[in-house]
């Protein structure tokens, strides 16, 4: 094949369009491997056995790489820092390329080569090394001023004479030769920008007083300037795919592509350690294939357009660096702890940088230091991940399914800046990269779910209790205490491939794990003590107890943070009660599961179920009182905290409430019971009981679930009247804590009539009804409150009340008297207690009741 045949059959290929290009990918064409392997080589080495001529086809663009000020003077100072230094190197990446006979025709890599090609022209011209210059050559097909500019900078004669030119810079001499420069040439951006990189080139070497140069470029024992070659053939089509990497169409390189080229650059410094071209085909191949079929997983599921190929793999090669990135500030992150002072100065600055969004850079010493570790555990995780991503569970390793939703977590953690969710990915990540072979990971799969299972209950527990889950900062102490703790469980694989034998171990000493979570006993911590009970249990009896334990982790809303269900039962033998326990706290608590960004609260059936049989409100401090919550915020009144703490109270208190109302001391089948049909059966019972009896403050609670909902955090207050038994809740009013009116809180009572009025109004069918307040404020002037309790009724505000046979009431249509809303001249949110005000609010409880 002649050279101009050859050049028509490559512009062919390059002109198709990018979509054919992209179906050739999916079509899964076989390769062959042997043939088209990545070669890792130098500029010299591609002339050194042969005369080869590098083509620069028609289709491609223009050289442009010298015009570009700071590509060029960085470059061109990366390389002669390397040139000088014995460590140093450059890694200028993939260049691909179709090799026939003598020829080679770059698809991607043009700029990289031509700029090569500028450097050894100079160093062998400025040398005297015209034997080395004959060796190498390059042509430019796409523009004949630029073909002809290259022939010539091959002729010695006239090359010897540019020399001698008394001007100053090398493109000066150049341009001042009439026997070789043409004015027509000035509009060749090709060449104007090689005079640029050949006067950056000249200006370096004089900078570095560069002397034999040329024996350093040579040097193939040496690859200080290096890059991988692909060579393809020529009727080669099933290598199309790699097309779409053509930077040589002007393409902005992404920020994958840079970051995968400072990681191969750093590991180019242990290629005697590591198999470097392996790692360098591993990022563009065998991994990056895990996120491309992640991907056509999704599209799949979501049914995107398959259409838009091009969306389509810059998500792949997004979500692709988004992980590394992640891998990447772990790996900082540890570096950061093993720093002693904690709070030094760099400390202090990377903890501010992660606050918002790392930026990623590399440096020889400190945090951003990357050693030979790295890329050994990067390894071992992707080749991890790929098998646990690509391939089922093997038989009776079917939890880690349900404990760990591996596609789930993944893309969450590629998609979104979830911290817990970071943190369960640590986790995972601490285990694979300690699994040195796919083999030892299938072998071992249930130590793999005992892993997950143990470390996420350890990061729910913190998360909960700490500060960590309403901050969401990522610099905070607990997110770094609770990477420093995975990272030491993690070593005790070593001793412990099973992590639960660590903690069933009686002898091992456990006081070098920094805990910070709530103490329950003893400074025994929550996660920590129930860990050790569960892992007891399993060892001393995995057949009866690590499906139960599992299934127990497995709950929604306790997420494995369930100390008190092991203190509803008297020990390890006691297993049926466990599994009874286990069940109905579960479908109580179904209820406390977020959904949406909401908490349903199920009518808060639990609350007032257990609040018709008593007050079982727990004190706090000042008066205030708590009926616990579903959510899982950093808040002491949560259930989550309360059922696992000291509080023995509540605990005991659920306990005796599921015996003998839910359960009817086992005369109910657990099993069969519908939970949430049996607490309304509970607080129907009460309401009717108490029908046209003296109502006690519970009532009203368990009547209207509305005002569990003024509460914020689940707090009420109560308030002992003047000489009145303190202990007698039912003399005592109630605030709803946080429903801010007037910057008071929300009383009870009217919190109910508000409900009720606003109930009637609905039955009615009463519109354009807006409730408010009205008062006056201390120093006299009017003012009003949104929901409160004053009607204005189709644009017309009414006088609401009116005393008739010791009732009051208000008229809102001529026909019909509708016991609505009052106003009674007082300060509702300061009002003074005072007889008036009570008989008020008894007279209106009673006609709506």
């Amino acid at each position: 094949m002649d050279k101009e045949e050859l050049i028509k059959n490559i512009d062919e290929k390059l002109i198709k369009s990018r979509q054919e290009i992209l179906d050739i990918i999916n079509s899964k064409i076989e390769k062959d491997n042997t043939k088209n392997k990545l070669v890792l080589t130098n500029f010299w080495k591609i002339f050194e056995d042969n005369k080869t001529k590098i083509l620069i086809p028609i289709i491609q663009r223009n050289y442009v790489q010298g015009n570009n000020e700071n590509i060029r003077k960085k470059l061109i100072k990366d390389i002669f820092e390397a040139i000088k230094s014995e460590e140093k190197t450059v890694n200028l990446d993939i260049i691909y390329g179709i090799k026939d006979n003598s020829n080679f025709i770059p698809i991607d890599g043009q700029q990289r080569l031509t700029t090569l090609f500028l450097l050894y022209w100079y160093v062998f011209v400025i040398e005297d090394r015209y034997d080395l210059l004959e060796k190498i050559d390059i042509s430019y097909e796409n523009r004949a001023s630029s073909k002809e500019f290259f022939e010539l900078l091959k002729n010695k004669n006239k090359i010897q004479k540019i020399l001698s030119s008394k001007e100053e810079s090398i493109s000066q001499k150049i341009r001042s030769s009439t026997d070789f420069y043409a004015s027509k040439w000035n509009k060749d951006i090709t060449i104007k920008s090689a005079l640029n990189m050949l006067d950056e080139i000249e200006k370096s070497y004089k900078e570095y007083n560069c002397t034999y140069v040329s024996n350093i470029l040579i040097d193939s024992t040496k690859d200080k300037i290096f890059f991988r070659c692909k060579f393809l053939g020529v009727e080669d089509n099933s290598d199309a795919e790699l097309y779409i990497k053509m930077n040589s169409r002007g393409k902005k390189l992404s920020e994958y592509e840079i970051l995968k080229s400072q990681l191969e650059n750093i590991a180019f410094n242990f290629k005697e350690d590591i198999d470097y071209m392996k790692l360098c085909s591993n990022f563009d191949n065998k991994w990056a294939d895990i996120f491309l079929k992640n991907a056509n997983l999704s599209k799949e599921k979501n049914k995107q357009d398959s259409n838009n190929q091009y969306t389509f793999l810059a998500k792949v090669e997004n979500d692709y660096y988004k992980f590394l990135k992640i891998f990447i500030t772990y790996y900082f992150i540890e570096n950061a702890l093993k720093i002693e002072e904690q709070e030094s100065k760099e400390v202090k600055e990377f903890k501010k940088a992660l606050e918002k969004e790392l930026t990623i850079k590399f440096d020889t010493e400190g945090i951003y230091k990357i050693n030979l570790d790295f890329y050994k555990r990067l390894e071992n995780v992707m080749n991890n991940i790929q098998f646990l991503y690509l391939n089922t569970p093997y038989e009776n390793c079917n939890n880690i399914v349900e404990i760990m939703d591996l596609e789930k977590l993944w893309n969450t953690n590629i998609e979104k800046d979830d911290l817990r969710e970071r943190l369960y990915f640590y986790s995972i990540i601490k285990y694979l990269e300690r699994n040195q072979s796919v083999e030892e990971l299938i072998k071992n799969y249930n130590f793999f779910e005992n892993w997950i299972r143990v470390t996420r209950n350890y990061i729910n527990s913190n998360y909960h209790i700490q500060i960590a889950d309403r901050s969401k900062n990522k610099a905070d102490s607990i997110y770094f205490n609770i990477i420093k703790n995975i990272q030491y469980l993690s070593k005790k694989l070593e001793e412990y491939p099973n992590i639960i034998e660590y903690f069933a171990n009686d002898d091992e000493n456990k006081n070098e794990l920094d805990l910070s979570d709530v103490e329950i006993d003893s400074g025994k911590k929550i996660w920590l003590k129930t860990e050790i009970i569960k892992s007891k249990y399993m060892c001393n009896n995995p057949e009866q107890w690590t499906e139960l334990i599992i299934e127990a982790d497995k709950d929604e809303y306790f997420k494995g943070i369930n100390y008190f269900l092991f203190e509803f039962i008297e020990n390890e033998n006691d297993i049926e009660n466990f599994r009874k326990y286990q069940k109905v706290i579960k479908e109580i608590f179904k209820s406390g599961i977020k959904n949406d960004k909401k908490y349903e609260t199920n009518k808060y059936l639990i609350q007032r179920a257990m609040l018709s049989r008593e007050d079982y409100f727990e004190e706090k401090n000042n008066n205030i009182k708590t009926f616990y919550i579903f959510n899982h915020s950093d808040n002491t009144n949560t259930w989550i905290y309360g059922l696992n703490t000291e509080k023995k109270k509540i605990r005991e208190t659920l306990k005796q409430f599921i015996d003998r109302d839910i359960l009817k001391n086992n005369e109910l089948n657990y099993e069969r019971i519908n939970i949430n049909n049996r607490l309304q059966e509970i607080i129907d019972e009460y309401i009717k009981e108490n029908k046209g009896k003296q109502k006690s403050w519970r009532y009203y609670f368990v009547k209207d679930e509305r005002l569990f909902n003024k509460c914020q955090d689940g707090n009420l207050k109560f308030i002992p009247e003047e000489n009145k038994d303190y202990s007698d809740t039912s003399k005592q009013n109630i605030n709803l804590i946080n429903t801010q009116r007037n910057s008071k809180h929300w009383d009870y009572l009217n919190a109910f009539l508000e409900h009720k009025f606003e109930d009637i109004a609905k039955e009615k069918n009463i519109e354009d009804i807006n409730i408010y307040y009205t008062g006056k404020t201390g120093d006299g002037n009017e003012f009003t409150f949104d929901n409160a309790l004053k009607i204005i009724y189709q644009g017309n505000e009414y006088s609401l009340l009116r005393e008739e046979d010791g009732k009051y009431k208000i008229n809102l249509r001529e026909d019909e008297d509708v016991y609505f809303s009052f106003n009674y001249n007082i300060r509702i949110n300061n009002r003074e207690n005072d007889e008036n005000y009570n008989n008020l609010l008894n007279n209106l409880l009673s006609i709506i009741e």
